[in-house]
């Protein structure tokens, strides 16, 4: 019972959610448990990034590669079965020692251990998510690779956030660029 209750734990009744898509609940789990451990939407790299490139003297143009509405589509479109909050559930107990990986990985620029514990670690402890990691990474990578390279082509100056799980990988954003000829230096 504990285990199927975890919206209590952050005092959402039950009946808000019995309603809802699985993959919206999933995420929603997600991202109660992640803002409780005070990785908050505010202090995230994106708000970060965005609000540093707006207070530049001559800032550039913020391109937004996906819409919301897009996205919502696109979470609508997972899978919806009861196998995705279940192993949301298994993984839940795992998720702040992940989110402290995925942090250090990335402001030391390690790619290896960033594609590890975000694409690799959770695909082979089960292989049945293989549907979920494609429409949530990979199948967006070539949209995300072609906007950025779009910008760089017209000789303008863009200013895109790209997650670091998209960045990674022989199917990331990075490897896509790399292969159309650019050079893509990591900093």
């Amino acid at each position: 019972r504990a285990r199927t209750d975890q919206f209590g734990r952050y005092d959402i009744p039950l009946q808000a959610v019995e309603n809802r898509l699985p993959a919206f609940l999933a995420l929603m789990l997600t991202s109660l448990q992640s803002t409780a451990a005070g990785y908050l939407p505010q202090w995230g790299i994106d708000a970060h990034l965005l609000q540093a490139a707006r207070s530049l003297p001559d800032p550039p143009e913020i391109r937004q590669i996906e819409s919301y509405e897009w996205l919502m589509a696109l979470l609508a479109g997972l899978p919806q079965t009861a196998e995705i909050i279940v192993d949301t559930l298994r993984d839940l107990d795992d998720n702040p020692q992940l989110w402290q990986d995925i942090e250090t990985a990335w402001r030391n620029g390690d790619d290896n251990l960033l594609e590890q514990r975000v694409l690799v670690e959770p695909l082979r402890r089960d292989p049945a998510q293989a549907p979920l990691y494609e429409t949530l990474f990979f199948s967006r990578n070539p949209g995300m690779a072609t906007a950025l390279r779009d910008c760089m082509e017209r000789g303008e100056r863009c200013f895109m956030v790209v997650g670091a799980g998209h960045l990674v990988g022989e199917r990331g954003v990075l490897t896509i660029l790399r292969a159309a000829g650019y050079r893509v230096p990591q900093r």
